[in-house]
């Protein structure tokens, strides 16, 4: 979030929990199937444990899922998971603290990953990191958050840098491209293309 200026929404202005509710239950009523919870940062907003038990007694909801900082998940993985949250993506960028600051300019590195070990204590599954990859920054990262996912179980999923509207002073020089991932990855870990027909997942470990 911009730290200068920013017009917030009133909270008048804000859905409630049980409005939230209700527009789930007519999504699931015209098919749907899976909610994500996002934001934002979802875990911010107060007793969201509680919206996670209402939704989850929605019939016909199969998958309920969140994603996150992470920042405040290692409080409330237990509350989370007892509610019935099935699984979540984590949104990190560097396992390196000093690069986590400039991009947070506020953050710490290890609740974070204290955050993904409760969250994988408590049993949810999958637990799925996000990486925004972009060139000059960490982009040389790409081997050992490989390494940090296989290690602990995590799925890491690769984004390339995407241009918003200059919210985050996206150049086409700073795009990593999705062949030039694949191949840094492919020299220490071999992966093979997988999901185009039938899956979600663009890319998956081939056997080493």
């Amino acid at each position: 979030m911009p730290f200068d200026e920013y017009q917030w929404v009133e909270r008048a202005q804000v859905l409630s929990f049980d409005e939230i509710e209700r527009l789930a239950r007519l999504f699931v009523a015209q098919g749907a199937n899976q909610i994500r919870l996002t934001g934002g940062e979802p875990l911010v907003r107060r007793e969201l444990a509680k919206l996670v038990a209402q939704l989850r007694k929605i019939p016909g909801l199969d998958n309920l899922s969140l994603t996150t900082n992470g920042a405040l998940l290692a409080e409330q993985a237990q509350g989370l998971k007892a509610a019935g949250l099935d699984r979540i993506n984590v949104s990190l960028d560097t396992i390196q603290p000093d690069r986590f600051r400039k991009i947070t300019q506020r953050g710490e590195l290890q609740p974070v990953l204290d955050g993904l070990n409760a969250a994988k204590a408590v049993g949810m599954a999958p637990i799925k990191i996000n990486a925004v990859v972009i060139r000059g920054f960490n982009d040389d990262e790409l081997i050992d958050l490989v390494a940090f996912g296989r290690e602990h179980g995590f799925e890491m999923r690769f984004i390339e840098y995407m241009d918003v509207g200059n919210a985050s002073g996206w150049t086409p020089d700073k795009t990593f491209s999705k062949k030039e991932m694949l191949d840094v990855i492919h020299s220490r870990f071999p992966v093979r293309e997988v999901g185009r027909a039938s899956g979600s997942a663009p890319a998956d470990r081939g056997d080493p």
